[in-house]
């Protein structure tokens, strides 16, 4: 950590718990960026590293798993500092106070193993102590505004601090911003009191001139709340300088850090068909993204400045489509040499996924969410189940990491939907396994905004925010995530997701260990080919096929209704060996290597 010393900064910028310790801000580190623009000194102090460093960054994880659910530990963790309260705030790890909750302790979402409360008081007094040596830290700066960012659980840690560096730094003015000052959240936040000003939307350019009215003139705007216009061109926004972060993390030795990046704001699909269940997108309902000129000299420039990094991430909800034939091309043909992750939609083709490979992207989050077209379509997800199979297929192909869910718990949800997909799951081991998430209620979801047309009734925040906050807060106003009531019947019969689990579980047990499941083609022999398959499911561990049975599979690469004359006695047979799927009436072949004679699938570099 930056030792002290007699420098002064008029601007810092706090990054609080429980924010990741392997992921700098790209909010603050953008703010950073335009304030240097015009001319202010600014400091970021990831306050977050600061704990990790205090009590370990085993334990510090520990809590952001803990963190996770409606116990809403990391607000409870520094409620009783927050509020001045005389005993601990104790989260209910259990929540079993509803059927979601039930849920989560099913599939085995809730805490492995939560502190006692003794472990917990001593937790809060490591706490207590980490806002002290903070306090002390940006004391020693004199800054004269102090901004705090806030996203997921970092109300109370922000609240935290910002009352210990008032009692040190009276005449310093102190604001906040970020995803839990967006609507009512941050009219609820305003209303407390513990931060001067609170900004709502995005702060680019805004809070920048805010700090030059201050610091040059000593004007401050009359309104405490300040909403902030979204830039319309993002090419505007500036790179954002990461050197403070990469500073003060060094002495974790992380395993793997990664850089933010941006491409775009908002969500394409988001604009027009908003995901029922989907309130990320918050205020930002406007899709803008960048030139590809803009992002490679971006994606240029943060290689040269952040050598440190292993991985570079969007931050994008949804990779724009005009990028598949000109930015990632352009990434292809550069010098840029990093691995990239992105966000995109489950439809991308297979030829649009040998593009981003080519360009260094080996993760994508395809927001896939199910394998029921039925369900997708209460997600409105505009997907289907074929489509998706057929994306994680090419995936393993292209050896592209993928991270996906199957969400349970869906409003209007039966349980033939679940029965489907235990029949599916043996038949695709060989793909990348999910994660399995109940539904929650979030805040901008049509769940929320629109629960009537969802039967959604009974909405009330997750039991954590009556621990977490005082009578004082409005918890209906400042909650991001709902309990509520509506016909789901693996909510109401969990049992009936019993079949699942065990398949789900079964998957990731074969995918831990090595070799990993397979379903792989090659060449043999004159007109052979072999299959190689060590899913649970197959019957024989190799079976050499002929063309016609090649041919077969090959014309079932993308998913389509069965072929006229198609022959009966082949076709039942890639079935009953699994190598032929039948879902939603259309066949899929599910076998992975099939394209390897046709198309170039190496990298070059």
């Amino acid at each position: 950590m930056r030792q002290p010393s007699d420098e002064t900064v008029p601007v810092v910028l706090v990054i609080p718990p429980f924010h990741s310790c392997e992921i700098p801000s790209i909010g603050a580190s953008i703010l950073q960026s335009e304030l240097a623009q015009q001319g202010i000194s600014c400091r970021i102090v990831y306050a977050n590293i600061i704990l990790a460093g205090m009590i370990g960054l085993n334990k510090y994880d520990e809590i952001c798993q803990l963190a996770t659910g409606n116990g809403l530990a990391g607000e409870c963790i520094f409620s009783k500092k927050a509020f001045d309260l005389e005993e601990s705030v104790f989260p209910n790890f259990s929540c079993s106070e509803d059927s979601a909750a039930l849920l989560f302790e099913k599939i085995g979402l809730s805490a492995k193993r939560s502190p006692s409360p003794e472990e917990w008081g001593r937790l809060e007094a490591e706490c207590s102590l980490f806002i002290d040596k903070v306090t002390q830290e940006i004391s020693v700066l004199k800054p004269q505004i102090i901004g705090f960012s806030s996203t997921s659980q970092q109300i109370n840690s922000s609240i935290a601090l910002a009352k210990s560096i008032k009692n040190r730094l009276p005449g310093a003015v102190i604001v906040v911003g970020g995803n839990n000052c967006d609507g009512m959240m941050g009219e609820e936040i305003a209303k407390q009191g513990f931060f001067e000003y609170v900004f709502q939307g995005e702060a680019d350019f805004a809070f920048a001139d805010f700090c030059r009215a201050y610091l040059l003139h000593r004007v401050l705007p009359i309104e405490k709340l300040i909403k902030c216009d979204p830039p319309d061109d993002i090419d505007t926004i500036p790179t954002p300088d990461y050197t403070d972060y990469f500073v003060q993390s060094r002495p974790l030795a992380l395993q793997q850090t990664v850089v933010l990046f941006e491409s775009s704001r908002g969500c394409w699909w988001g604009q027009k068909h908003q995901c029922s269940f989907c309130g990320l997108d918050g205020m930002a309902k406007k899709y803008r993204f960048k030139s590809a000129e803009k992002v490679l000299s971006e994606l240029e420039l943060l290689e040269k400045k952040c050598p440190e990094a292993t991985t570079f991430f969007a931050t994008d909800l949804n990779c724009p489509y005009s990028y598949f034939t000109d930015l990632f091309p352009k990434i292809a043909a550069s010098v840029f040499c990093r691995e990239i992750s992105y966000w995109v939609k489950s439809n991308i083709t297979f030829a649009q996924l040998l593009v981003m490979k080519r360009a260094g992207v080996t993760l994508l989050g395809p927001g896939i969410e199910s394998l029921s077209t039925r369900l997708l379509g209460l997600l409105n997800k505009g997907s289907n189940a074929s489509d998706n199979i057929r994306m994680l297929r090419d995936c393993r192909d292209l050896d592209i990491k993928i991270m996906w869910n199957i969400l349970v718990g869906i409003p209007g949800d039966r349980s033939e939907d679940y029965a489907d997909l235990s029949r599916l799951i043996p038949l695709i081991q060989h793909l990348v396994p999910p994660a399995m998430i109940p539904v929650s209620i979030q805040r901008f979801s049509p769940y929320f905004e629109r629960r009537d047309a969802h039967d959604v009734t009974e909405v009330r925040p997750f039991s954590g925010y009556e621990r977490a906050f005082p009578d004082t807060f409005d918890r209906t106003r400042i909650a991001f995530f709902f309990t509520a009531r509506f016909p789901s019947e693996s909510r109401e019969r969990p049992e009936i997701l019993d079949s699942v689990i065990c398949q789900i579980r079964r998957w990731h047990e074969r995918w831990q260990n090595l070799p990993r499941p397979s379903l792989k083609i090659k060449h043999h022999e004159d007109n052979t080919w072999l299959v190689e398959d060590s899913r649970d499911y197959a019957c024989k561990a190799q079976t050499v096929i002929d063309a016609p049975a090649y041919a077969l599979l090959e014309r079932y690469l993308t998913p389509r209704q069965r072929m006229p004359l198609e022959e009966d006695e082949l076709l039942d047979r890639m079935k009953d060996l699994g190598y032929l799927i039948e879902i939603d009436g259309k066949l899929l072949s599910v076998v992975c290597g099939l394209r390897e004679r046709s198309v170039d699938m190496s990298v070059p570099g």
